[in-house]
């Protein structure tokens, strides 16, 4: 009875443990920001309708972990915006009651409604935005819900 307690455990146990683990490709856990909500208004609105994670090495051994969107601006239809997230990037909650919780840029889905803040930086042409368009680096995003 020990010696099929033992293979079980032996069988199981590979199991187990890759199912603990993330992968290269796997998003890290959501962190919750813990930056302070800025009240100031955003640049533009829009839906999300694209959401994809991006990690791997970087420039100088650095390592790459980013959200890429791509953002229909209202009133548009088709995606006409990207916005790239580091995962240290504050993103914030906005319920229909007008409160405000910390989030994490994992949150973003498809279809979300988001305010975006981002700075002076702009990339034209880049992979991580419509063909195209601009890509927006975000300061703080809110996911209205």
């Amino acid at each position: 009875m020990a010696f099929r307690s033992l293979a079980t455990v032996q069988l199981l146990l590979p199991v187990c443990l890759g199912a603990a683990c993330n992968g290269s490709d796997d998003p890290p856990p959501c962190v919750v920001t813990t930056a302070s909500f800025s009240s100031s208004g955003p640049d533009f609105v829009g839906t999300a309708s694209k959401v994809t994670y991006e990690s791997g090495p970087g420039p100088a051994g650095s390592n790459v972990s980013q959200y890429d969107l791509w953002v229909t601006v209202l009133p548009g239809t088709t995606p006409d915006a990207g916005v790239l997230l580091k995962d240290s990037t504050p993103v914030f909650e906005l319920s229909k009651a007008g409160t405000v919780a910390p989030s994490s840029a994992c949150a973003i889905k498809t279809g979300d409604l988001l305010e975006v803040s981002h700075d002076f930086r702009r990339a034209f042409g880049a992979v991580e935005a419509p063909p195209g368009d601009t890509l927006y680096f975000a300061t703080q995003i809110v996911i209205r819900r």
